[in-house]
């Protein structure tokens, strides 16, 4: 399993950036974690095949995770005609991304196949095995924990700090974790963590690779170095292996 950034910033972080979308690439396709505004350029700059994509599953819906979506769809509409663009998430996420497909005429027949999945379930999906676990943010949000082809992975999405995120990660070989300022106060406050957060969610469920991302407005820094730990802060196309 390989793991590719597609973009991997905030809303309020440089617009080129492209919000968040990550990739977890096997031998046969790939599914998409997130679909923020630059997913869908980014899918061909990076040499992944549209046409390959098995799912996308959305975390909640903040612009930055979930606005490329309607794009991704028409455009596998014209380039994938016989493929229908499957979307996962927690019930009330689906229920959202129904809405968002109406308000913006994104057809939703053969096109898209919207499945609702249930939190602290696992759920296989296309030989996928997901869990859900709800985060605490501004508004509802799930943690990620994805398994595929004998690999683990566990994504926070956005999230103070929580239990949620120890749960998820617990046995997998890699954390992607948000980190959007160093201001413990403030980022707890508005359902956000700090690099440090992190770092203490990695040493609690025993991982040994840390991604780091979803920057604000100033960049990601490390707060000190931890010999046990493998710490990443991914740029656009940038690849790991898990």
């Amino acid at each position: 399993m390989r793991i590719v950034f597609l973009a991997c910033s905030s809303w309020v972080s440089n617009p080129y950036l492209g919000g968040v979308s990550i990739a977890i690439v096997r031998d046969s396709g790939f599914a998409l974690l997130d679909c923020g505004p630059k997913a869908p350029e980014r899918i061909a700059l990076c040499g992944l095949d549209p046409c390959s994509l098995d799912f996308v599953l959305v975390t909640h819906m903040h612009g930055d995770h979930v606005l490329g979506l309607p794009t991704l769809i028409m455009w596998r509409r014209f380039r994938c005609p016989s493929k229908t663009t499957v979307v996962v998430g927690a019930k009330p996420v689906i229920d959202s991304v129904r809405k968002l497909l109406e308000l913006v005429g994104c057809p939703q027949h053969r096109e898209v196949e919207l499945v609702p999945i249930s939190v602290g379930e696992e759920t296989e999906i296309m030989g996928y095995r997901l869990t859900l676990f709800e985060a605490r943010h501004s508004i509802y949000s799930t943690v990620v924990r994805l398994c595929v082809e004998g690999s683990c992975i566990a994504y926070s999405s956005d999230t103070a700090p929580c239990s949620a995120i120890a749960e998820a990660s617990r046995g997998c070989s890699v954390l992607i974790h948000e980190a959007s300022g160093t201001d413990p106060e403030l980022m707890h406050r508005i359902g956000h963590s700090t690099p440090l957060d992190a770092i203490e969610a990695a040493a609690a469920s025993g991982v040994k690779r840390l991604v780091l991302m979803h920057p604000g407005l100033e960049p990601i820094s490390v707060p000190m170095r931890f010999s046990d730990l493998t710490i990443v802060v991914p740029h656009a196309c940038y690849e790991i292996s898990s």
